[in-house]
């Protein structure tokens, strides 16, 4: 699917291929829906601007010093000399966490609460800062602790609806699905 705007009017609205290959339906630029996937590894990266341009954190500070319950094990004294995880270090993929946590993000059941408490059983696979190692539980992690914790908002999809998609006009791009969305994907 393509869609090419310019000051507000479309320029291509394009999709090739089916919507739903079972029923042979082709895809439709008015009721299509996609699930917008690694698109939004760049929504927690806007929301900790945000938060930190309001001052509500300091970006580059550790985490810890505004959620005193992050805390990942280590594997061995003097591991974490180089300093502790900050955000930045989830934004920038040099945490030390895997690229998978052992919770799946897209879960209902995914939220600050839960993940800090799998951060809590899971030792850090190198030291913050130091290896740059693609990870969805990282960005997924700082998206969900900067809107439910820093900014105070429900949930990381109410976050970005507020303060992202609305703004840009997106209003059907999101990460929350309702069941009668989900029914059409």
């Amino acid at each position: 699917a393509v869609d090419i705007r310019q000051n507000g009017n479309i320029l291509l609205s394009e999709g090739f291929g089916l919507a739903d290959m079972e029923a042979g339906t082709p895809w439709d630029p008015v009721s299509t829906i996609h699930r917008i996937g690694s698109v939004t590894k760049v929504f927690p990266s806007h929301l900790l601007q945000q938060a930190h341009a309001s001052g509500a954190i300091d970006m580059f500070a550790p985490i810890s010093d505004t959620i005193s319950s992050f805390a990942p094990l280590v594997p061995a004294s003097g591991f974490m000399a180089g300093g502790e995880v900050s955000w930045v270090h989830l934004a920038a993929h040099t945490s030390g966490l895997d690229r998978e946590g052992p919770q799946d993000a897209l879960s209902p059941d995914f939220n600050s609460t839960s993940a800090l408490a799998a951060v809590a059983s899971r030792y850090l696979s190198w030291p913050p800062g130091l290896v740059p190692s693609y990870s969805n539980w990282a960005t997924s992690l700082l998206g969900n602790l900067i809107a439910e914790t820093v900014l105070k908002d429900a949930s990381f999809g109410a976050a970005v609806a507020d303060r992202i998609a609305s703004s840009l006009g997106l209003v059907n791009t999101g990460t929350d699905y309702p069941s009668e969305v989900l029914a059409k994907m």
